[in-house]
């Protein structure tokens, strides 16, 4: 190994596309060269292979975030799946409970109205001075119904019942052998 000299080559070319034709040409044309020691060139081609060896760590470390990024997103998915499925039956349900719930109290309502719209029609002063003259007619026939039971004689009408069972007691014990 010495001090031997090592000639890195480098060429550039730049080449210009014509859009309209799709041609290409060629505009110049560059060669470098530059003459480096051994220690040099050994040192510049570990610095590439680390370069390169950090890059490769980088593309796996990459491939296996891209592989767990997948994964968790595949996860995701199928967890968004599993809850549509156990909560739309449910949440349809409810609905169609609402829909049927709001359907009867429009009908409640439209029959809320139409009592309301009858009541406002009525006569209901007419209606309580009927009802209050029903009252006093009633009162005046039970009053009167009291007096005729007051004016019973509950004794005479004791005396009455044991005479009528003094009289059909004979004829009852005649009859029985009849029936």
């Amino acid at each position: 190994m010495g001090n031997e000299m090592n000639t890195v080559t480098s060429m550039t070319t730049d080449n210009i596309t014509d859009n309209t034709t799709g041609t290409t040409e060629k505009m110049s044309e560059q060669v470098t060269e530059i003459k480096i020691s051994e220690a040099d060139y050994s040192a510049w081609m570990n610095q590439m292979k680390e370069s390169n060896d950090i890059q490769a760590r980088y593309a796996k470390k990459q491939s296996r975030m891209a592989g767990l990024s997948a994964f968790f997103t595949f996860i995701i998915l199928v967890v968004v799946i599993a809850i549509a499925v156990i909560l739309v039956p449910p949440a349809l349900a409810t609905l169609e409970q609402a829909n049927s719930t709001l359907a009867e109290l429009e009908n409640v309502a439209s029959e809320l109205e139409v009592v309301t719209t009858d009541l406002a029609k009525a006569d209901i002063s007419g209606m309580l001075n009927n009802v209050n003259g029903l009252v006093v007619s009633s009162q005046q026939d039970l009053s009167e119904a009291m007096k005729k039971i007051d004016a019973l004689d509950i004794n005479t009408l004791n005396a009455a019942i044991k005479d009528l069972y003094s009289v059909v007691k004979p004829m009852a014990n005649f009859m029985r052998p009849f029936g």
